[in-house]
């Protein structure tokens, strides 16, 4: 999606595009919000993975062009999943 990211779906295209699964990985980058669009039809749920911490937080679901704020540290995610 944009060069400061890593994205990741499952293998299977007929799969990707059934579970309309994404999950987006920062890594060192420590980006303070991320805008998303597939597009317009359908709803995705969002999540925001601290993966030092171990925590999950649910941002809820959002459907169109859409803006995640993020805690602006390093070892980010953020997993949609097609609802």
């Amino acid at each position: 999606m944009s060069w400061d990211e890593l994205c990741a779906i499952p293998e299977n295209e007929s799969d990707a595009e059934e579970t309309g699964y994404h999950l987006f990985y920062f890594g060192i980058m420590r980006p303070s919000f991320q805008t998303f669009h597939f597009d317009d039809e359908h709803t995705y749920s969002v999540d925001v993975i601290d993966t030092w911490n171990m925590t999950v937080e649910n941002m809820g679901e959002f459907k169109g062009a859409f803006k995640i704020p993020l805690p602006a540290r390093e070892y980010m995610a953020v997993r949609l999943i097609k609802s």
